[in-house]
């Protein structure tokens, strides 16, 4: 147990070590020449189908309002963080035992936004997801990230400890176990997010519509 936490403290410093250097030198990095645009490509004598079937697509997902159809429009609207939550947030209501659900809300509610979605403030959603998917590490190791950035050291480590102690390591996100009994490669939180409710971020943040 302590080896294994050993070695899970070792990758999640070094992977946030990583990411500072990757920040760092992406703010000190010389502008490029101007590229010249692409020649627009010929379009596709299919494009026109493809648009009308994209549409009807869309619009049969607005009308549904099952969970599995609320989870796939989230999915397309992620060019609009508070109707992604909201949508998330339905399906996440309709089917609680759904970890899919549950993970991809609360990675949803770790984008920073002004002000703070109603969806993400009312519940912490990383904490959610993390008891939930009780033996599932992943979620304990984006609590200490965030308890890290919070500058919460004891938090951290009692998250650390928490991830050191569960089977497996999932990212319900992408669907992907990271490594089962948890080796380094498990350990690495994800650059530039936010880790959850009031954390900080690189990031700029990202201003809700107004209701």
């Amino acid at each position: 147990m302590i080896a294994r936490l050993a070695i899970l403290a070792r990758a999640f410093v070094g992977a946030v070590a990583l990411c500072a250097v990757v920040a760092a030198g992406t703010a000190t990095a010389q502008p490029r020449e101007p590229v010249a645009p692409p020649v627009d490509a010929k379009p596709s004598r299919w494009q026109s189908e493809v648009d009308r079937l994209d549409d009807a697509f869309r619009a049969r997902l607005m009308n549904a309002d099952d969970p599995r159809s609320n989870w796939i429009a989230g999915k397309l609207d992620h060019g609009d963080i508070e109707s992604q939550v909201r949508l998330f947030a339905k399906a996440r209501a309709a089917a609680p035992g759904n970890k899919l659900y549950l993970a991809t809300l609360a990675i949803a509610c770790m984008e920073l936004t002004q002000p703070r979605l109603p969806e993400c403030e009312s519940v912490d959603r990383l904490a959610d997801w993390a008891t939930r998917d009780s033996d599932n590490g992943w979620p304990s190791l984006l609590l200490a990230d965030r308890a890290r950035q919070h500058r919460t050291p004891d938090a951290m480590l009692a998250h650390l400890q928490s991830a050191a102690a569960q089977p497996r390591f999932v990212d319900r996100k992408i669907g992907r176990e990271r490594r089962e009994r948890g080796g380094p490669d498990a350990a690495h939180p994800p650059c530039g997010r936010a880790a959850g409710r009031g954390g900080t971020s690189d990031r700029p943040v990202r201003g809700a519509t107004p209701g």
